[in-house]
């Protein structure tokens, strides 16, 4: 690593290059490929993966010598490799694929061969798609969205949709299938919008698009920061109540930031980032959060206080803490986002829920990521404000603006819609089910992203402590993952200077470079003179629909599996 990190001083290449010829010294420098840049040995390691792909042997290796290092001088070999279709098990031609993905796909003639592309191994096919979404050759798109589209599966679709819209000359193209009515107007989420915005922001076809589709904007109330960013409320909490609401604030989250409070007596507010109730001089904190949230992103937070003037803190629909004083006052004239601290609330708020009692964990977990907009209002609720609804007395650093990026909240129809499928998902994960079948889906449906016992990807949380979660919550990470993402694990956007746009997961940055993860491919290292800006979205690494894929009988095996994992 020393050596490669050091290639121009001298000497050093008359001892590195021969060393790049020997199969152990590539594995060792692939486990520390982020710690140096690879472009100054750029040739000797071309020059050592031309060696070992002329080796049936050692081809694999070449490949992920040419991926992780970006080999370009490699893709004619392998493009004409594909072409042949000779000598080449399924598992290779995966690989090869793959490889010509991760070098832009720059040449077509191997991947958009109509076998690979409509192979009967779901792997196969979905790999050329990937590879032909992700080319960097222009003409792509125009295979995908006018010659292949219609043969493509909705999760391909979907798939192709987000990363063609990763580059500008893909994000052209959809939004000219759109104009077309090749694309549904329907496939283009909110989500997809938005990164075709990040990509071709003054594209005219894109703002007459956006334009046509401005019913998918949601008001929000916006607060700004300053003293006078605050609704005036006059709200009275007398007894057991639930105070709830989605937020997102802005970074340098502190006491300022709160969703409720009057002078002198009551403050519920972000201390260093974490929820708590302040109940005056006396008491102080009477709870406070075990959790920091993260600034930039919406999180559903609310309290409670029951009929022995105990308080709970959730978060995300979740218990964080019940630890609490007993604060039995009564507050009066409480105004929404106001703090005592000097300054002023520096967010955003919608769906805030104001109820005369404390609402249960189960009630709570139910509905904390549906609206109740259009529809009777549910006994208790004495303060409901929504994005649409008017949210009355604002001061006037407090506006209702309308905002792309809105939580994932569902309409009254969607929660019952959602109701049902976590009632047909309950029944088959609390079956008995065969663990050693549900090991086997387990491994080839989530541990490319999921680790358990040191073993899997590092791409979602470590599941090895599933079992002890609990049925009803593991449903909600699979079935709403957006709804109630661990911070860490949003997805990151790198938007560079060249136009593209890369999501994946972040693993670290500092002032050099970079480093993100994807599926299915090695760590990426994105040097920052590339990078044109950075930014999380409020999408989870978590795909939606996991279970629907899924025979009855293999739910119950997976779960039966997941209730070991302790």
């Amino acid at each position: 690593m020393r050596l490669a990190q050091f290639p121009d001083e001298p000497g050093v290449a008359a001892v590195l290059n021969p060393l790049l010829g020997k199969t152990e010294t590539l594995e060792a420098l692939l486990k520390v490929r982020t710690k140096f840049d690879a472009a100054k040995i750029t040739p000797a390691l071309a020059e050592a993966a031309e060696t070992l792909w002329n080796q049936k042997a050692t081809r694999s290796l070449a490949l992920r010598v040419t991926s992780a290092f970006k080999l370009s001088s490699m893709e004619a070999p392998l493009n004409e490799a594909l072409m042949a279709e000779r000598d080449l098990s399924d598992r290779q031609i995966v690989e090869l694929l793959r490889t010509l993905r991760e070098l832009g796909a720059n040449q077509l003639d191997g991947i958009v061969i109509p076998v690979w592309l409509s192979s009967r191994n779901p792997e196969i096919a979905n790999e050329a798609v990937l590879a032909l979404a992700s080319s960097r050759n222009r003409i792509a798109p125009q295979f995908l969205l006018k010659k292949f589209w219609n043969d493509l599966t909705d999760a391909q679709r979907k798939t192709t949709l987000t990363t063609l819209a990763g580059s500008k000359h893909g994000a052209t193209g959809i939004v000219e299938a759109a104009g077309h009515g090749t694309v549904e107007k329907a496939d283009l989420d909110i989500v997809l919008l938005d990164k075709l915005h990040a990509v071709i922001p003054d594209n005219p076809e894109l703002k007459k698009l956006i334009d046509q589709m401005s019913l998918l904007l949601r008001p929000a109330l916006r607060l700004n920061g300053k003293e006078d960013a605050w609704l005036d409320a006059k709200i009275t909490l007398d007894g057991p109540f639930t105070v709830e609401t989605w937020v997102k604030l802005d970074p340098a989250i502190g006491n300022s930031d709160g969703i409720l409070g009057a002078p002198a007596a009551l403050d519920i507010n972000f201390h260093d980032a974490k929820f708590r109730v302040w109940a005056g001089a006396e008491l102080h904190d009477a709870i406070i959060a075990k959790k920091p949230i993260v600034p930039d992103t919406w999180t559903h937070v609310a309290v409670t206080r029951d009929d022995k003037s105990k308080f709970r803190i959730y978060l995300n629909g979740e218990l964080d803490t019940d630890e609490s004083k007993i604060a039995p006052q009564k507050f009066e004239n409480c105004r929404v986002g106001w703090t005592a601290t000097p300054g002023g609330t520096a967010g955003w708020l919608t769906e805030y829920r104001v109820w005369s009692r404390a609402r249960t964990a189960d009630e709570i977990r139910r509905d904390f990521d549906r609206s109740f907009e259009g529809e009777p209002r549910p006994a208790g609720l004495a303060h409901y404000f929504t994005g649409t609804n008017g949210w009355g007395a604002v001061r006037a650093s407090a506006k209702v603006e309308k905002t792309a990026d809105y939580p994932p909240l569902l309409t009254p129809a969607e929660a019952r819609e959602l109701a049902g499928r976590f009632a047909k998902f309950r029944d088959l994960a609390e079956k008995s089910g065969d663990v050693g079948h549900g090991k086997a889906i387990f491994t080839s449906a989530c541990m490319t992203c999921h680790n358990v016992g040191g073993q899997g990807g590092q791409i979602g949380p470590v599941l090895g402590g599933a079992g002890a979660m609990g049925t009803e919550a593991v449903l909600r990470a699979v079935l709403t993952p957006n709804a109630a993402m661990e911070a860490g694990y949003r997805v990151f956007r790198v938007e560079l200077k060249d136009g593209d746009v890369l999501d994946g997961l972040l693993v670290s940055q500092d002032n050099d470079a970079i480093i993100l993860r994807r599926q299915n491919t090695e760590d990426l290292r994105i040097p920052r003179n590339t990078v044109k800006r950075t930014s999380f979205t409020r999408m989870s690494m978590m795909p939606e629909g996991l279970l629907d894929a899924l025979k009855p009988e293999d739910i119950s095996n997976l779960f039966a599996y997941l209730r070991t994992l302790k």
